[in-house]
């Protein structure tokens, strides 16, 4: 029996009975490989989706109002403080207007004696209290008829027409024109919102008429803009930054560049560092610049600093990971709180410019680029907390040029904070339509901004150019 089982064919039939379970077994576990391969992606991208489902704004450029789920106020515990202003407030009186600026005094004598019913009072007054009221007078226009006489000369016997003077070519005067000038550039009115507006002042406008003022004020203040450019540029320090446009529903972009005294916008298809270069140009003394850390910027060849509100929202997402990027996140958010402290420290006046760099250099600084070199080449660390580190760290001078630039500040905030005007603009009139229109926001953006800075009255100056044009005169100069 022995001999029989010892048979080349029953060994043969035993061996294969044995590779059948070994090639199941590699056949399984390959399987299981590939199947451990997909489950690591598929994590992957469900914490990636998970993620980008939890942007908002504390950890990312995204607005509070676009975040999901947000809390409203009404949820908050109500104060057990009644309404109004607390004990202890410095209340505010309405400022009298001065003398020269009341168009109509009335003096108010007492008419009867509460006391005895008497009716006759002296001459001289032992008091007299001050109230004044403002009224909006009743608008009407102002409408001045031009008569255009054709006369026959009495040397040769021709009809000859009186030239037209250059008032007379338009419909609406100099005031007018600038009036509508600022309630769209500055009030963000749409076109048919001011021709309603005018209507209820009794005054008659067209759509079309308000455009061809548009376009009219943006051909003005070429010179004006390019007057503005030049002196933004100029600033001890500048802030830049950018947000979406639309033309005829297509996709633009409207840039800033802005300082403490002036701002200058510029709208342009595209958000590359070309876009970017067509606003600053080439500069011979380029100032500090403060920007996010967009890369379209990184072609400035100034100083840069960049924005720690961004990097900070930064932190809060490598934070959010969890696991070996949530222990370096929540470090760096650290750091970043002694960087926001110790600046406002120093705004109060309460250490020196030269204190804050030394505790900048000594317990921030080291600290900060350690951790960002942990998480850029750390092993559990996810790819984005990686990339994110990374590219900090190319860039690691720009973080702290405020340290070292006067007027500089660590943060983009007014970039952000003159760039939101004209945010509110383009949801409210969608955009421009035509070069023209174009032209048109950017420059009144410009002058709007430029003249608030300054606290300037860009109506008188508006109306200012209309009158200068009639006249053929020389444009003024917005500064």
């Amino acid at each position: 029996m022995s001999n029989l089982e010892n048979t080349p064919e029953n060994i043969q039939e035993l061996l294969t009975e044995v590779r059948a379970p070994r090639e199941e077994v590699q056949q399984l576990r390959a399987e299981n490989m590939a199947l451990r391969e997909e489950n690591a992606d598929l994590r992957t991208r469900i914490k990636d989706l998970e993620e980008k489902l939890n942007t908002n704004s504390r950890n990312s450029s995204r607005s509070s109002s676009q975040d999901p789920y947000r809390k409203r106020r009404n949820n908050r515990k109500p104060s057990e403080k009644k309404q109004g202003a607390q004990k202890g407030h410095k209340g505010h009186t309405r400022q009298m207007a001065p003398l020269e600026k009341i168009t109509e005094f009335k003096d108010i004598l007492p008419d009867e004696c509460p006391h005895c019913g008497g009716k006759e009072f002296s001459e001289d007054s032992t008091d007299i209290e001050e109230r004044q009221v403002t009224e909006l007078p009743e608008v009407q226009p102002e409408i001045t008829q031009f008569n255009i006489h054709t006369c026959t000369c009495a040397d040769c016997g021709v009809a000859v027409k009186a030239k037209v003077p250059k008032e007379a070519l338009g419909a609406f005067g100099p005031r007018l024109k600038g009036f509508i000038s600022l309630v769209t550039g500055d009030l963000g009115m749409t076109k048919r919102k001011v021709v309603n507006l005018l209507g209820y002042l009794n005054i008659t406008i067209s759509v079309g008429s308000v455009c061809n003022i548009h376009h009219l004020v943006g051909s003005l203040l070429a010179a004006p803009y390019e007057h503005i450019r030049s002196h933004t540029l100029g600033q001890s320090a500048i802030h830049a930054d950018e947000t979406s446009w639309y033309r005829k529903g297509k996709r633009q972009w409207l840039w800033i560049v802005t300082g403490q005294e002036s701002a200058c916008f510029k709208v342009n298809p595209s958000r590359s560092a070309e876009a970017f270069q067509s606003i600053v140009g080439d500069l011979e003394h380029p100032p500090p610049l403060t920007t996010d850390r967009y890369s379209g910027y990184n072609c400035y060849e100034g100083a840069h600093q960049f924005c720690w509100s961004h990097i900070d929202r930064d932190f809060e997402r490598i934070f959010e990971r969890g696991d070996i990027d949530g222990v370096i996140g929540l470090r760096l958010k650290e750091e970043a709180d002694q960087v926001f402290a110790y600046w406002r420290y120093f705004k109060k006046g309460l250490i020196t410019l030269k204190e804050l760099q030394t505790y900048m250099e000594i317990s921030v600084i080291p600290p900060m680029k350690a951790l960002l070199q942990l998480g850029s080449v750390g092993q559990d660390c996810s790819s984005k907390t990686k990339a994110t580190c990374r590219n900090l760290l190319s860039k690691f001078d720009y973080l702290w040029t405020y340290l070292y630039h006067d007027d500089v500040e660590p943060t983009n905030n007014l970039a952000e904070r003159d760039l939101r005007p004209s945010v509110i603009q383009r949801k409210l009139s969608y955009g421009t339509q035509s070069d023209a229109g174009e032209a048109f926001f950017e420059r009144i953006l410009t002058v709007v901004v430029t003249f608030k800075k300054q606290s300037k009255n860009i109506f008188n100056y508006l109306t200012a150019c209309f009158r200068a044009h009639e006249q053929n005169n020389p444009i003024p100069s917005p500064l």
